[in-house]
């Protein structure tokens, strides 16, 4: 038997077999593993395609600027309720990986607030620590936005009033966990017949840490990329990173006893080298789970992908009027418009293929969106009057959609042929030019 055989099953069907499969075809059992594998697979891709380590280190550089500026202003709200040791406390203890590192900060946001409190800080000092920070909050928006595709980032205003919010929400979150903690703790210890479950106990107040890195980190993904984000695909992906990044914290703490060579090297510098090398890695870890989120929602997406890449000229015609043909009879019958994945799964068109003609046809101004009241559920419409919408002249401006900008010289040297191209584009278009789309 030949060894390369069963290795080149593998790589067709995770290449072309799996992305082919439809629920109809296979028990659900199969199907979700199936999903799951396409998933994971679809992350890993996007991973690598939207350069997430390198993201990851320009992520690392700019927190490096922000962290004193980001936490001055934490612990300034902090103060102003008398819970800024509280904070540190709860810092110290969350993040116990960089405890060094986080002491040596604390000493800098110390005078960073001592010059605010004695008036030096005024004017351009605000506006740096405004920007350092705010920078930090758009620069971690813009990487989601790209790796789910999106091109409309939130308006700066918008970025701002979110800033502020998790200034002002994280110190009292971070509160409200650590005296539910104590609370919890107290009432425990508390009943006589504690003892009896005492293991349970232990059990849960270990659990806790990693529940709550959990939910953190979904509630990230679900709030963070400016589009809609589904519950249980945030809460996939945050499940997994808050345990990698629990799991991290475990081994570089324990890992760092290995490392004391370092600390005669870099003396009390050692723990720059540390703090970087945690942030790169922490932030690998958060952009994986946003990849995987993405990856999760979009799965369906990626249906037939190979053969959506090998799509005919005459098949994606065919499929432009097939969907232009349900968007203007919609119209018609005064029914409510569909969305992209609505006109894609009513009529067994893989959906990626259905975005890229139906971004096709908005920029040839044949359909146009509209948008719901929360504006990230997006619909289509005609963009004019269907009573003079033929095929006809739908394929022309499908046809001259785009550039012909170019040297080659197609006046003289070429013009046969260019006459003959365009006598055969123009014998389809006069064919369509009286059948309307509506009665299609």
């Amino acid at each position: 038997m030949n060894l390369k055989e069963p290795f080149s099953r593998l790589g067709k069907f995770l290449s072309i077999e799996i992305w082919r499969v439809t629920e109809n075809e296979v028990t659900k059992g199969k199907i979700r593993s199936y999903n799951a594998l396409r998933t994971l697979i679809l992350t890993g891709r996007g991973f690598a395609r939207d350069g997430l380590g390198m993201k990851a280190s320009g992520l690392t550089y700019i927190t490096l600027l922000a962290i004193v500026p980001t936490l001055a202003l934490i612990f300034a709200i902090a103060r102003g309720f008398g819970f800024q040791q509280i904070i540190e406390d709860l810092l110290v203890n969350n993040i116990s990986a960089q405890s060094d590192a986080l002491v040596i900060a604390f000493d800098y946001v110390q005078s960073y607030l001592e010059y605010a409190s004695g008036g030096v800080f005024i004017g351009i000092g605000i506006i740096i620590l405004m920007f350092s920070v705010m920078n930090l909050f758009i620069s971690i928006e813009s990487t989601f936005n790209e790796i789910w595709q999106v091109e409309k980032s939130r308006s700066l205003g918008r970025q701002f009033v979110n800033f502020l919010a998790f200034a002002v929400i994280i110190p009292v979150v971070l509160i409200v966990t650590s005296g539910l903690s104590v609370f919890i703790s107290a009432r425990v210890s508390s009943i006589p017949i504690i003892d009896l479950f005492s293991p349970v106990v232990s059990v849960i107040m270990k659990v806790t840490p990693y529940v709550v890195n959990c939910l953190l980190f979904s509630i990230l993904y679900l709030i963070i990329p400016n589009t809609k984000v589904k519950v249980g695909s945030a809460f996939i992906a945050g499940t997994l990173s808050g345990l990698l990044f629990q799991l991290f914290q475990l081994l570089y703490i324990n890992g760092q006893m290995y490392l004391t060579a370092y600390n005669k090297v870099y003396g009390g510098f050692a723990a720059i080298p540390f703090l970087l090398i945690w942030l790169q890695i922490s932030y690998i870890i958060f952009l994986f789970g946003g990849e995987l989120a993405f990856a999760s929602q979009n799965n369906k997406n990626y249906d037939f992908e190979t053969d959506v890449k090998k799509v005919t000229r005459r098949y994606r015609d065919f499929l432009s009027i097939v969907i232009l043909s349900l968007i203007v009879k919609r119209f018609q019958n005064e029914e409510p418009p569909l969305t992209a994945q609505e006109i894609a799964s009513q009529n067994q068109i893989p959906l990626r293929l259905a975005s890229r003609l139906i971004i096709g046809m908005l920029d040839a101004k044949i359909i146009t969106a509209g948008a719901t009241a929360n504006e990230k559920i997006i619909t289509y419409l005609p963009a004019f009057d269907t009573n003079k919408m033929t095929v006809g002249m739908v394929l022309e401006r499908m046809e001259t959609l785009g550039s012909e900008n170019f040297k080659v010289d197609r006046k003289e040297k070429f013009n046969n042929i260019w006459n003959v191209i365009t006598g055969i584009k123009q014998t389809e278009i006069n064919a369509g030019k009286d059948i309307l789309i509506k009665n299609l």
